[in-house]
């Protein structure tokens, strides 16, 4: 980099923004640049999102992340919180499906909610003969896999049929997106799908050897180090005070004065010719909705894709972007008493709703089960969650209707007759992205029209290239390397910034 210190702007205070903030902040080269991070809520986080009712941790957002996605343990590791990760907690063990209208225990030997060995398969309730029937043919079916994306729930079908998609495996694959298997790209979800059918011929048997060397690893990782209890023993992770301490933690390493909440960005400019951008400092100009202005030499768009298409100015990226769809989704969280419900009778980690069965709650976390430490004894926590794709009128409705449902579907399922004490209810709109057929190539042509017409403008986040946690983090690091190496290529003034093509 040249001596000039470069203006980078994150827009979006979630945790990809805060993550690419940090990165940039505390790169080698942190001498020569500014990082400010503009956030339109008053609060920094995104999604996450932890209160503490009467002494309770309750996340109304994300609970958790997967122990073995390595990012948020990096990242956690540098902020000094390495010595605060909580597993789920000794009865968490099992989950549940809804299944005509009753809870019953997932199938042993699953993932993902697929079980991958023939007597696990032959052992469920939840498949008829015909459907265990069907699901076994995998193992003797050869490659089958087309060229180019297919949907989820076609390529499930294709390979253990209707039944097995419809009653196991979509309930869990498709509900981390909200969304329906029939519409979710394979590719831009579960491409490790596609190559397993490729390398194994059978999905079923490459499930299972991957699943078997899996166990074998996780066996010598804990042998070898017994001093990591929870991360080596529970698939989800969560932060012990809650995922909020991650979000703290990371403003303060940023810094306040880096930072600049309640502010909404209303429009990015650009100068349209090469002569005037030759002469400027900076390439880009944001306007804000207080009537002020920020120059910038980098921008990262850490928002979701529909924000995005509202602030750039351009057709074919508007277009491209907002043919990203989003759904809707609220958690609504009951706190019982154990005068009113015994903690015992809620073991498991909870249960999911196929959409297949006529309730409103997609799915249900046992909380005190699953998280024992952040939940006082002598209350018992039960969060819901309701909306799915082609499903937003319900977390709309009000309040009164939305427990009114919940607790219609609790007393069916669970057969709790019981008013809880305290229920909070969280709405997300337009929450969830989407990842249609076609998901990854949308997002190559979004960076491809970044590039040619806005270059040293970056996207990142859940719209993009995964909706987890640890994934939104990576995005944010990915984002603040390419930024960190776009800067590194420019010229003193930016000369040879070209005037960008119209839309």
């Amino acid at each position: 980099m040249n001596n000039r210190t470069k203006h980078i702007i994150v827009i979006g205070g979630g945790i990809t923004g805060l993550s690419a903030a940090y990165t940039l902040l505390h790169t080698k080269k942190k001498e020569s640049i500014k990082v400010t991070i503009i956030e339109r809520e008053h609060r920094l986080g995104g999604k996450i999102n932890t209160a503490n009712v009467t002494g309770n941790v309750i996340e109304r957002g994300p609970d958790s992340f997967l122990a073995h996605k390595d990012a948020m343990i990096h990242l956690c590791e540098k902020l000094g919180l390495a010595d605060r990760f909580a597993g789920t907690g000794p009865t968490a063990n099992k989950a549940f499906l809804v299944s005509n209208q009753a809870l019953t225990p997932f199938p042993r030997d699953t993932f993902m909610g697929i079980p991958y060995h023939k007597e696990a398969i032959e052992a469920t309730n939840v498949l008829s003969e015909q459907g265990k029937s069907r699901a076994l043919e995998d193992f003797f079916t050869p490659n089958e896999a087309p060229e180019g994306d297919e949907s989820l729930g076609h390529f499930l079908s294709r390979r253990l049929g209707t039944e097995m998609m419809e009653r196991l495996a979509e309930p869990i694959l498709a509900g981390i997106y909200a969304g329906h298997a029939a519409q979710l790209s394979l590719l831009a979800t579960y491409p490790e799908f596609r190559d397993l059918e490729r390398k194994y011929g059978s999905f079923l048997q490459g499930l299972q050897t991957l699943m078997t060397s899996s166990k074998r690893t996780a066996k010598t990782s804990i042998d070898a180090d017994l001093s990591s209890n929870a991360r080596s023993t529970s698939v989800f992770l969560t932060i012990q005070n809650g995922l909020q301490t991650i979000v703290k933690a990371l403003a303060e390493a940023i810094g306040k004065d880096n930072i600049h909440l309640g502010t909404r960005v209303r429009q990015i400019v650009t100068p349209e010719d090469t002569e005037l951008s030759a002469t400027r400092i900076h390439p880009y100009t944001i306007y804000l909705s207080d009537n002020s202005s920020v120059e910038a030499d980098a921008i990262l768009l850490a928002t979701p894709a529909f924000a995005a298409a509202q602030i750039l100015q351009d057709h074919d990226l508007q277009m491209e972007l907002a043919g990203i769809p989003y759904t809707s989704v609220a958690t609504v969280t009951l706190l019982f008493s154990s005068d009113q419900l015994d903690v015992k009778q809620y073991e498991g980690s909870g249960f999911i709703v196929p959409s297949t069965e006529p309730y409103t709650i997609t799915a249900c976390t046992f909380v005190s089960a699953k998280w024992p430490q952040n939940i006082h004894h002598g209350t018992v926590v039960l969060r819901c969650f309701i909306g799915r794709a082609g499903q937003d009128k319900i977390v709309l409705a009000n309040d009164d209707e939305i427990i009114a449902r919940v607790r219609e579907d609790l007393k069916s399922l669970l057969h709790i007759e019981a008013k809880p004490g305290r229920v909070l209810i969280k709405r997300w709109p337009h929450a969830m992205p989407q990842y249609q057929v076609g998901h990854l190539d949308r997002v190559a042509r979004i960076r491809q029209l970044l590039a040619l017409r806005f270059p040293g403008i970056f996207v990142a986040g859940a719209g993009y290239e995964g909706v987890g946690l640890p994934d939104c983090i990576n995005q944010g690091e990915q984002a603040a390397t390419q930024i960190l190496d776009y800067l590194q290529a420019q010229s003193p003034h930016y000369a040879l910034v070209t005037k960008r093509s119209k839309g």
